[in-house]
């Protein structure tokens, strides 16, 4: 769940600031990127721990209510749901806190119980909100059973994930994680560019590196060998970025599956990304096709 504030500036060390807007919203990396995908158009399942918590029944009856596919959400025995912490400043920028929570109960064995799901998907989607383990269990189904998997290496605190990289279809990052991944800096669209490759050579097939208001840097793999490109993005006046790489992991794996080329489903990703920042909140956010001005069908 998303406890969120809008304040004048990010608070320093012993500051205590007077928010002016308090949000409490659906949220969690898996259930947002669920719910962009449907939105967008996308069939879509999810496997998830929700919390034994008053807000447990809450993110059910969201996710639910979107048309997703909720037999594989179990409540957790003993945790609460997952919180992010969520500070906006005037610029729409954002810095958050999370809580694994009822996320850290996702376990293999309960992956397991979803393996004939798994197994009939076109595309999987996993983050690291929940433990590196269950994220290697579904990996595994993935390969056994010939499905492309989109990872959103979020949140991530060092470079040890990097090791899962050889099995992955499509690795979406922003700056901070592509940073953290390739143990190298990100200060430019060079930059990005150039730990995009790194982390295609560590094993990724396609590697997206999100950068904001700036744009997509994206290696790809072509029948015509690598490209490496740089995908600006249209500028828009933000009012809340938190679910912008959400959504545009849950747009993009949708156009993918859909039948888009690579650059075609980031183009389609940015609009609904751009979308989503023009309003406040994550999960309330997230746009439906009709909102976003493109459609990924379209040539």
């Amino acid at each position: 769940m998303d406890l969120a504030t809008v304040v004048p500036h990010f608070p320093r060390p012993g500051e205590t600031l007077q928010g002016n807007r308090f949000l409490v919203a659906p949220g969690g990396k898996g259930g947002n990127q669920a719910i962009a995908a449907a939105r967008l158009g996308a069939n879509v399942a999810l496997i998830a721990c929700v919390g034994n918590d008053e807000f447990g029944p809450r993110l059910l009856a969201s996710l639910q209510a979107e048309g997703i596919d909720c037999s594989g959400v179990v409540t957790s025995e003993h945790a609460a749901s997952g919180i992010a912490m969520v500070v906006v400043d005037h610029t729409g920028n954002n810095s958050i806190v999370t809580v694994q929570g009822s996320n850290g109960d996702l376990t293999p064995q309960q992956v397991a119980r979803h393996v004939d799901s798994l197994a009939t998907a076109r595309m999987i989607v996993c983050d690291l909100t929940v433990p590196v383990a269950t994220v290697e269990s579904v990996l595994s189904t993935a390969r056994q059973s010939g499905i492309p998997v989109l990872l959103n290496a979020s949140p991530v605190q060092s470079p040890e994930p990097a090791r899962l990289l050889p099995q992955i279809r499509y690795l979406v990052v922003n700056e901070v994680e592509a940073a953290t991944l390739s143990a190298r800096p990100v200060d430019s669209i060079d930059d990005a560019k150039a730990v995009a490759s790194a982390l295609h050579d560590a094993g990724a097939t396609h590697v997206l590196v999100t950068l904001g208001a700036r744009g997509v840097v994206a290696h790809f793999e072509t029948d015509h060998g690598a490209q490496v490109a740089f995908f600006p993005a249209s500028p828009v006046t933000a009012v809340d970025t938190t679910g912008a790489g959400d959504t545009f992991a849950g747009a993009f794996a949708t156009a993918i599956v859909g039948g888009a080329s690579g650059p075609r489903a980031i183009a389609f990703a940015q609009a609904a990304a751009a979308t989503c920042v023009t309003r406040a909140g994550a999960a309330p956010s997230i746009p439906y096709l009709h909102e976003i001005g493109i459609d990924f069908r379209s040539n």
